[in-house]
């Protein structure tokens, strides 16, 4: 194959690319940059896994956790959409928007340019690392894999800690969510365990810049256009170094929820089916089939060896997705190009969970919402996903054509196409122009129906 001959190409010329990159060139894991590659500890802080995931839960929907106390982990990851965005589930929506908590009080949307990935299934995903086999790099969280786990030896950890502090999302710091939480009423939960202990944090000592004593308010949610500091006014460095620990508990706490039962609960019919409690239709019978042999889904999409099937091999794949006319044809997302400093990677993500890829949510003012697809949600519909992968090929753009694109196999416009990817040269060749009937494509997308959690 194209992408696995390049990639072996390049781990020869550069030697053993995952180790020799993570070491100085490839972006550190959020938590990271702020927990200063503290160990993670043996207990958490939290008494038991019970607590733990009540923790999580808590921490995951806590607005107070944003600069304008306006975001929680929730509003991009809503459960009645399978743990990814809300509303119509584009980051076009106004509902799934980032928002710009550092910048404005007037809560104006700040769009990303990727769609926010699900959380369910995400905490199964191994330490990222390259595997000379496949030819492609394993495990992470991100779509860009940036959610290494190689410090922390949990991606999901890592995961959980980065959106508090990025200044498009809860614009927050590490200090301001110890305080935050230190104030709830869920607290306890940690108050039961240790290390953590909230009272011990010197918060009181930190001060305004006129060097009065600061409130939560005025140090953390003041709303000004500049970062909270990260060194806080009136403390040392021993100060933050004795805190931050505490910081890497609440990624550990969440990423205990979103492994738990309440957010990965495997409970689908294909579940179901697999206990011997039900049966497919014959047409979702005849889709296992297809996703399993000539449909080549399985390829990306199956934890093989695993006593539960996430439907993910947890691995990156450049499929040659179309750009999204959103973000601009001067827009180029390397992926995890980036994370690996390498260009061999460019336009790779990660292959998600296909657990809960059908599942919409509902409103009573807007009825079924619409889910999108790929990394940058360019794709919206599971017909039109599973038309792309059949048909990327066969119905590619002419040079200079831009699409319209086609919606399913029932598009039977004649200027309907794929556009061009953004990096033509590591697209993989195992997908593409597989050959399969409407029918075939109805019976795949059938069958992935089957992968929706039951509430």
């Amino acid at each position: 194959m194209v992408f696995k001959d390049l990639a072996r190409g390049a781990a020869a010329s550069l030697g053993l690319l995952l180790l020799g990159a993570c070491a100085g060139d490839m972006p550190s894991a959020p938590a990271n940059d702020f927990v200063g590659g503290h160990p993670v500890l043996a207990v958490t802080g939290v008494a038991t896994v019970d607590a733990q995931i009540a923790a999580g839960e808590a921490i995951f929907n806590d607005k107070n956790l944003s600069r304008l106390r306006n975001q929680s982990c929730a509003s991009c990851h809503s459960a009645n959409w399978g743990w990814g965005p809300p509303d119509d589930g584009s980051i076009v929506s106004l509902d799934a928007a980032f928002f710009a908590g550092s910048l404005n009080k007037a809560r104006s949307p700040h769009f990303g340019k990727r769609k926010a990935p699900p959380a369910a299934y995400a905490a199964f995903a191994p330490v990222l690392r390259f595997d000379p086999i496949e030819g492609t790099f394993i495990g992470g969280n991100f779509w860009d894999g940036r959610a290494t786990g190689l410090i922390s030896g949990s991606p999901a950890l890592d995961q959980a800690l980065g959106p508090f502090l990025a200044s498009n999302e809860h614009a927050f710091s590490a200090v301001c969510v110890l305080w935050e939480i230190s104030r709830s009423r869920y607290a306890q939960l940690f108050d039961a365990g240790a290390p953590v202990k909230f009272a011990s944090m010197p918060f009181n000592r930190i001060r305004n810049a006129n060097n009065t004593p600061a409130t939560i308010d005025s140090f953390c949610h003041n709303g000004a256009p500049a970062d909270i500091p990260r060194l806080p006014r009136g403390w040392t460095e021993q100060d933050l170094t004795a805190v931050l620990p505490s910081y890497t508990h609440v990624g550990q706490v969440i990423a205990e929820f979103e492994r738990s039962p309440k957010v990965s609960k495997f409970n689908a019919k294909f579940d179901a089916v697999l206990a011997g409690s039900e049966q497919f239709t014959p047409d979702e019978a005849a889709g296992k089939l297809l996703f399993e042999g000539r449909g080549t889904c399985e390829s990306c999409h199956s934890s093989e060896g695993d006593v539960r099937e996430q439907f993910t091999d947890f691995s990156y794949y450049n499929l040659g997705v179309p750009q999204h006319p959103r973000n601009g044809t001067a827009f180029i997302d390397r992926g995890l190009g980036v994370t690996v400093n390498n260009p061999a990677f460019n336009g790779f993500f990660k292959s998600s969970s296909l657990r809960n890829v059908a599942k919409v949510g509902f409103s009573a003012t807007r009825g079924w919402g619409r889910k999108t697809y790929m990394h940058n949600g360019v794709l919206t519909s599971l017909e039109q996903v599973v038309h792309f992968y059949n048909t990327r090929d066969s119905k590619r753009c002419a040079p200079g054509v831009t699409g319209p694109l086609p919606t399913g196999p029932t598009d039977r416009r004649p200027n309907a196409c794929w556009t061009a990817p953004e990096f033509p040269n590591t697209v993989i060749d195992f997908i593409g122009n597989i050959g399969l009937t409407e029918l075939e494509e109805r019976q795949i997308v059938a069958y992935m129906r089957t992968f929706t959690d039951r509430n």
